[in-house]
This record gives structure tokens, sequence and C-alpha cells, in this order.
């Protein structure tokens, strides 16, 4: 009953919907908004363009859900978003866009000296990221050093790939050990541009030296400093880092000692509460 529903959700103060594009998500906002609370969009994707939105999920083609996802946008107090980039693409859906960067806890990571006896190169992720190897010359890296696939199978003889799903709360610990170097193309669109380094916080904390797409999210990595930028040349870098895994050795060590410091959980924490609730303590 309505009374039911006010009483269980009395001690709320801010509700976020994360990526929603139904009905039922929408209903919910309007009612939470009419019991006075604070409602809040939140997006770590921009789904409205058209470049690059095939490769991630069909349902952002859906005409009805496209207009779900604005709804629920431009009747929220804000839109929550992980960089500047995207926020400035969600300004045309609300005049309050709160960039809140993703962040690391570390207590689920293993993270330590990393020690790279043998070199090796890999990458994890899901099957969206296919289009982004098309320009990665991974037949030629796999004559470097071995090559190993998490999330999906490219279906090469020369790469071995653990394809199945992990779940996210063993994934912190099935992602250490793997490879040494870990691969991050990204295809040069405004739908990459969005995406946040979520690859390189997490390859660092697991002890893998990262090397990315020098574009986009990508650019928030010191090149050479606590990973590697590159613009094409996938082979000179590894074939460097092959020679001299110290290198790589220093950079993860400065990445992780750089996401402790700026990109951990605990600091995160702050900015939600500072953006969300102002000057009262979360709870």
């Amino acid at each position: 009953t309505p009374y039911e529903f006010e009483k269980e959700v009395e001690d709320i103060d801010v509700v976020i919907y994360q990526r929603q594009s139904n009905i039922s998500a929408l209903t919910h906002l309007r009612a939470m908004k009419k019991l006075g609370k604070r409602v809040y969009a939140e997006h770590d994707d921009w789904m409205f363009g058209d470049t690059g939105v095939k490769a991630v999920n069909k349902i952002y083609e859906d005409r009805n859900r496209r207009e779900l996802f604005k709804a629920i946008c431009s009747e929220s107090d804000g839109i929550i978003v992980s960089t500047e980039f995207l926020g400035g693409l969600f300004k045309d859906l609300h005049d309050n866009i709160i960039v809140c960067p993703n962040t690391i806890d570390p207590d689920l990571w293993q993270w330590q000296d990393a020690i790279f006896p043998e070199m090796s190169v890999g990458f994890a992720g899901s099957y969206s990221h296919r289009r982004d190897f098309n320009y990665v010359p991974m037949y030629e890296i796999a004559k470097l050093m071995p090559v190993t696939f998490i999330g999906f199978d490219p279906k090469v003889s020369y790469v071995n790939a653990i394809g199945e799903w992990i779940p996210i709360e063993d994934y912190p610990k099935s992602l250490s050990g793997h490879f040494s170097l870990g691969l991050a193309p990204l295809k040069r669109n405004d739908f990459n541009a969005s995406r946040s380094a979520i690859k390189w916080l997490e390859y660092s904390m697991a002890g893998i030296c990262t090397i990315a797409e020098n574009f986009g999210p990508y650019e928030i990595i010191d090149d050479g400093i606590d990973g590697f930028r590159v613009d094409g040349d996938w082979i000179d870098i590894l074939s460097y880092l092959s020679e001299f895994p110290s290198v790589a050795e220093a950079c993860v060590l400065k990445a992780q000692a750089r996401i402790i410091q700026d990109f951990s959980i605990n600091t995160g924490v702050h900015r939600w509460q500072e953006a969300l609730m102002g000057s009262q303590v979360a709870s």
C-alpha cells in the first residue's frame, strides 16, 4: 500500500538509478520524488550517440528504451557520470552534472610488488571491445610473447582464451597472475572517448602494466611513468618492455601508489558525499 511503501523508504535520503531504462524505474523515481527524496541517474557510458553504440548493447538502439533513458535523466535531480567528457555529453539532458570518478577498493585487490620473471601480454574485458582490436597487430604481438584474453575469445589459435564469465566479487583475484602487460585499445569515437580509465585502475592493482590507446580516458596515464600510451606503435612498446621488464615493474608500482592516493574508494566516497549530501553526513 502507499502507506507501507512510505514507511519502507522513510530512512532513505537519496536514490540512485544506475543506467535504468524501464517504466518500473521511472515510476519508482516519480514516487520517490513525490515523497521528497533526492533522485539521481548514474551513467558510465554514452548510449545516446550513434557511433559505437551497436558494439556494446543493442538495447541502446531501441527507441522506446532511449526515451525512457532520457526521461529518467531529465526527471532526476542530477546525473552522475564518471568523467568530465561524459558529463559534457549529458549536458543537453540536465543542467546538474556530477562527476564522480571511478575508484578502487584496495581491500579487494591483492596488490603487491610487480615481479615479471617471464613477460606476457593480455586483455581482460567483454566482447564489446572486439572492434577496438581491429587496429592492434595481435598476430605480430603473439610472436613476441604469450597472449591471454579474459572475458571474450577472439577465436584465433595464437591467443589463450579464458572465456567464461567471472563473478564481479571474484574478478580482482582472478585477474592477477595471468599476464604482465595489459592491453587497453580503443577505437577513436565519441562512445569510447566517454569511457573511464577503469582498465588502468584494475590492471595496475592486479600487478599488470597498462599499454593503452593514447586517447580519451587513457590520457590520464602518465606515459612511461605509470603506464604507456600508444599511437599505433604497439609492437615498439611491447618489444621495449620485453627487453626491459624492470621498466614495466616500476610503472606498476608508481601506478599503484598514485591510485591509492587519488583513486581509492576512501577518496571517492567523500566526493559522492559532497556531491549528493552537501554538508550532511552520509549514513
